[in-house]
């Protein structure tokens, strides 16, 4: 039991909630020194015997405390501090604002077991560690000993993770982190019209018809969109899901939440997807680079709004998070033409919520080059003083900062170092920004990402396939995925029947795929089409996946072939160099992945082949393969995922690669493939 005192007691003062053992208790309450009530009480901690631990303490040792006792401590700069809790535990650490030393910035609550290391910070940082009950211990360790690393085996397969305590599985790694972002810039903006001047949403769903020419297929059923126009504060917070494309014109359902009013829509809206600062551009590319997914907890990315706009939306939906990525101030720079006072305000009150996440990661503003619309000399003034005030106010809050000008990947900058107005590339060899000279190109956001991604290597990663929904080429770097690409442009080959997933004759397949059969007959309807990605069935709903159905009625086995062409990797590749191979397959004796047990039914093997220019002909040879039927040695899951990676040398004149998918549906059976997220990474 508890209780509130009364009067003071064993150096708690009045109103204190203490606990004590039950005899105890009974006996204050019956001599009026408590009560059971505990309303109008307080937590109480008493300090901890001894000097409050300083540096050089956490540097060499550990802190131990009891229940009811609290103690200070500061964290040098580079180090971590790890927080564990006995059994039946409970207990909170604080992380206190660096300047007063008081004010609590970042929480997190100890029960039973060891947290998530915390940290490492730019410069010292102080804490405040309290225990309501049992015990709690935190003890220092340099990051790079605390940071996992990525593990290999004797063939060169990619292991697990070797961390502080040995090698930890990949699928043992805790939960993906919580991301939390901020910005105002996105990328693939589609121009588009309603046709019929502005829209007025009314709480509930509506369904808008855009007139617009959709390029090369570029979105989709299922895809979540935003509209960016006036006014953009109630069209940025309405989701918009698409239900159906033609050339011409898309549908989109917008919800519009009960309480918030009225949304309205412009007649001639920017349309971008949802969360597009995260999922195509630099923020995914930060966390690809660094074999990371993630869950998007909080989205303040507002395409064309400025950082006051953000701060709104930064208030009414802050949930806890794990990262927070605080990167506006382009459209207040060079499209409000604010100065650098109100921007400072602004930031200031947006970051306040913005730390209480564990880790806070300030960006620059990006270059805007000096040929673009807004561009000015004053603006240019203005950018500089933002960012030079960004980067000393991160150190103060123990936030890390990044130079977006500075941002590299394989030693590619994505700024000119040697242009005097901070200009990105724009020569087509080097191209980082697009020809309006503000939002970042392919390129672009993979060398942003880059810089980003320094911040992030001390974060454990959840699962070393990146959630990159991207087909880019950069030096050193190269996230493949050829599913987000959507034309129907690949081909279907073979005796089958084939389909789109609704049925329909003809097989859509993604520009970089070939689908094949071998055997069966006309009796055998193969249906290939591309979905969204499930939280409930891929375990993430990043991007896309292209699914193949085969529907074997013909008297004998029909073998399927899906073989992804990566043709995009020539660019970087040179004789002598190493490429890692990674996928996803989700494999299952059913229509639908998950629906089956794929045990004895299907023979699937995967197999990796370069190709090489010889004479002008190209040829392939397999390098490396992974044959199975049923389930892995030691999976346990249904349905059934396999994880591989190669590690092959490249011999020759590289110019492509292919990645093949091979399975066979025996007579009279159905079967389903999902193939997801493919990785590619660079050795020299």
């Amino acid at each position: 039991m508890t209780v509130r005192l009364l009067k003071p007691y064993a150096q708690r003062p009045v109103g204190a909630i203490a606990t004590f053992d039950a005899s105890t208790e009974a006996a204050m309450i019956e001599a009026g020194q408590a009560s059971a009530n505990l309303a109008g009480g307080f937590e109480y901690f008493l300090p901890r015997p001894g000097l409050p631990l300083q540096s050089p303490q956490v540097a060499v040792g550990s802190l131990s405390l009891l229940s009811a006792e609290q103690s200070r401590l500061v964290l040098p700069e580079g180090q971590v501090l790890n927080v564990s809790g006995g059994a039946g535990s409970v207990g909170r650490v604080h992380r206190l604002d660096p300047v007063d030393g008081f004010t609590q910035v970042q929480s997190w609550v100890v029960g039973d077991g060891k947290l998530a290391p915390i940290g490492p910070f730019s410069g010292q940082q102080r804490f405040l560690v309290n225990c309501t009950s049992g015990s709690v211990t935190a003890a220092p360790q340099s990051a790079s000993l605390a940071a996992p690393q990525i593990a290999y085996d004797a063939a060169g397969n990619m292991a697990g993770l070797a961390g502080p305590n040995g090698v930890v599985s990949l699928r043992q790694v805790a939960g993906m982190p919580r991301l939390a972002i901020a910005g105002d810039s996105t990328t693939d903006i589609l121009n588009a019209s309603t046709g019929n001047g502005a829209t007025m949403v009314a709480p509930g769903i509506a369904r808008i018809t855009f007139d617009a020419a959709l390029p090369g297929g570029s979105y989709w059923p299922g895809d979540e969109v935003r509209a960016s126009a006036a006014p953009i504060r109630e069209c940025n917070t309405m989701a918009g899901v698409v239900t159906s494309v033609d050339p011409a014109r898309m549908w989109v359902e917008y919800t519009c939440p009960a309480g918030r009013g009225n949304g309205v829509i412009g007649d001639k809206p920017n349309l971008y997807r949802r969360y597009s600062t995260s999922s195509t551009s630099h923020i995914s590319q930060a966390f690809a680079q660094q074999g990371m997914r993630f869950v998007l907890s909080v989205d303040a990315a507002i395409g064309g709004g400025d950082s006051e706009q953000i701060g709104e939306v930064l208030a009414r939906d802050w949930v806890d998070s794990d990262i927070a990525i605080y990167g506006p101030g382009m459209n207040d720079i060079y499209s409000r033409g604010w100065g650098f006072e109100r921007i400072k305000a602004s930031d200031i009150f947006n970051l306040k919520i913005m730390r209480r996440a564990a880790r806070l990661v300030l960006l620059g503003v990006p270059p805007r080059r000096s040929t673009a619309t807004g561009w000015s000399a004053g603006a240019f003034a203005v950018w500089r003083q933002v960012n030079e005030w960004r980067r000393a106010y991160a150190s103060t809050i123990g936030a890390d900062f990044v130079d977006m000008t500075a941002a590299d990947l394989g030693g590619m900058t994505y700024a000119d170092p040697a242009s005097a107005t901070a200009d990105a590339y724009i020569a087509t060899a080097t191209q980082t920004i697009s020809a309006d000279g503000v939002h970042p190109v392919a390129l672009g956001a993979a060398v942003l990402g880059g810089g980003i991604a320094r911040s992030l290597r001390s974060i454990p990663a959840a699962d070393f396939l990146p959630a990159s929904a991207s087909l880019n080429v950069a030096q050193g770097y190269l996230p493949v995925n050829p599913l987000m690409k959507r034309d129907v442009g690949g081909t279907a080959v073979g005796a089958a029947t084939f389909q789109n997933l609704a049925g329909a004759a003809g097989a859509e397949v993604a520009d970089t795929y070939e689908l094949k059969t071998t055997g069966g007959s006309a009796a055998t309807v193969v249906k290939a089409g591309i979905v969204q990605r499930s939280k409930a069935v891929h375990g993430d709903s990043l991007g896309n996946a292209q699914r193949v159905i085969v529907d074997n009625s013909a008297p004998g086995a029909v073998a399927v072939v899906v073989t992804l062409s990566t043709a995009s990797f020539h660019a970087s590749m040179v004789d002598g160099d190493s490429l890692e191979y990674g996928m996803a397959l989700l494999l299952s004796a059913a229509s639908t992945p998950g629906s089956g047990n794929p045990d004895g039914l299907i023979r699937l093997t995967v197999g990796f082949n370069d190709q090489h220019l010889v004479a002008g002909n190209k040829f392939g040879a397999a390098i490396a393969g992974d044959t199975s039927t049923g389930r892995l040695p030691g999976h346990t899951l249904t349905p059934w995922k396999i994880d591989r990676t190669r590690r092959v040398a490249v011999a020759g004149a590289f110019s492509s690669s292919i990645v093949s998918v091979s399975w066979t549906v025996p007579a009279l059976a159905t079967a389903c493939l999902d193939v997801g997220r493919v990785l590619a990474r660079r050795f020299a």
